[in-house]
């Protein structure tokens, strides 16, 4: 009895001990990629944390807002970086961290756009600011007093977009989008919106456009409304025909209770891509008709941005899967969920060479990752030659330049020269 245990133990022991080790035989690894590190910019001085916004492309400069995270201790700012060599525009060293007025305050956010991508406009809730980027002229400045704005603000042509409330960044009652002229600030009210539910407070997004069969100019957005003693969501999305100057549409029913969005709705072809908090939908842009809907997926708000690019959406989920949809249809082509690359926050997707480019965290550590768009298929991540990349990045697609943060610093990379 004694011996016939020993053997079976011994076989359990040998069978156990093979199969560990064809599983950390047949364990698939990432390729690492080595970079050519073009340039690092340090943020503060004293490495203090900060935010990094958008990324924007102006002229030979990479342009980004930091929000401080202690804005009391460590001031707001923008880094306008030339693109080659990462040297701070000699005409912002002297104030580029005095955009956030008064002191103390978040910058909200940043916008860069308008005739030769060279104006750029800033928002802190209580005024907003247009400056030239190349000069650092600041052009104008204007308190939203005795109002206050929404949190995120968008350029569209030669204005900048702006929701204004009575209460921020939540109203009872009412909100407005008004815009302004990039080159004078000259303010223009373009439509208000009352609250439609007892007990929800509300607001709207900035909007994005399209141009419509007949040359009509359409402003598509997001009404949010929310009621914070049930946690219950509800989202609208508006056309504004700003040629005729009158609300074209508004869709009211496309979502499930609980939902919610913030970032700004993608227009792609005729085709209006909505990032829902618990999935994405696809919406007709001249009627609001729905077209797909991908639900009961978590994507949270603040983490990673969906992609629509070549006729294909990209989303990451907060456990880590990519998923790939066709724009027209909704078909999934393909979905990524071997490996769980976990989200940052405030980051997002960017195509380079038939190439998926995202930061995410993975085993232990933040890294960039790289995913083919073809078949989803992990290509590679880096091999540490950033210690902490994180956040949105952008690529200069004719040099294959990446800028991104890896605090403490902003980077550059070339991804051609890698190995």
């Amino acid at each position: 009895m004694k011996k016939s245990l020993l053997i079976l133990l011994s076989v359990t022991l040998v069978y156990g001990l093979w199969s560990c080790e064809d599983e950390v035989i047949n364990a698939p690894t990432i390729p690492k990629k080595n970079f050519e590190m073009v340039w690092r910019k340090l943020v503060h001085s004293d490495t203090s944390t900060y935010l990094t916004l958008r990324y924007f492309f102006s002229n030979n400069y990479v342009v980004v807002g930091v929000p401080a995270l202690d804005p009391q201790r460590v001031p707001n700012g923008v880094m306008v970086l030339d693109r080659e060599t990462g040297q701070m525009n000699s005409f912002w060293t002297d104030h580029w961290d005095q955009i956030s007025s008064p002191p103390g305050l978040r910058l909200y956010d940043l916008w860069v756009g308008g005739p030769m991508n060279d104006y750029m406009v800033t928002n802190d809730g209580f005024r907003i600011c247009g400056y030239s980027v190349s000069s650092g002229n600041k052009l104008w400045d204007k308190p939203y007093s005795p109002f206050y704005a929404g949190k995120r603000i968008s350029i569209v042509g030669n204005h900048a977009y702006v929701p204004i409330t009575p209460v921020s960044p939540h109203s009872p009652t009412w909100f407005k989008l008004s815009r302004f002229d990039l080159i004078t600030g000259e303010e223009e009210d373009l439509f208000t919106l009352d609250a439609k539910y007892d007990n929800y407070k509300f607001f709207i997004s900035p909007p994005t456009s399209y141009i419509a069969n007949n040359q009509d100019v359409l402003l598509i957005g997001l009404i949010n409304h929310l009621n914070f003693d049930t946690f219950h969501g509800i989202v609208w999305t508006y056309c504004y025909n700003l040629t005729q100057r009158k609300m074209q549409w508004i869709r009211k029913d496309f979502t499930e209770d609980i939902e919610q969005a913030l970032v700004i709705p993608t227009v792609v072809q005729d085709r209006i891509v909505v990032h829902l908090m618990r999935g994405v939908a696809c919406l007709d842009v001249e009627t609001g008709a729905t077209h797909w809907i991908k639900d009961k997926i978590r994507i949270s708000l603040n983490l990673t941005d969906v992609l629509c690019e070549d006729g294909r959406v990209y989303c990451k989920t907060d456990d880590g899967i990519v998923y790939c949809w066709d724009l027209l249809t909704g078909t999934e082509l393909w979905k990524q969920d071997k490996y769980n690359f976990h989200s940052n926050e405030r980051s997002n997707f960017q195509i380079y060479q038939d190439k998926l480019l995202f930061n995410a965290y993975y085993e232990g550590r933040n890294h960039l990752i790289c995913l083919s768009t073809s078949t989803g298929k992990v290509m590679w991540i880096d091999n540490e030659v950033l210690r902490n990349p994180m956040g949105r990045i952008l690529i200069d697609k004719q040099k294959g330049y990446l800028y991104g943060s890896d605090f403490p610093d902003i980077f550059c990379i070339d991804l051609n020269q890698s190995n």
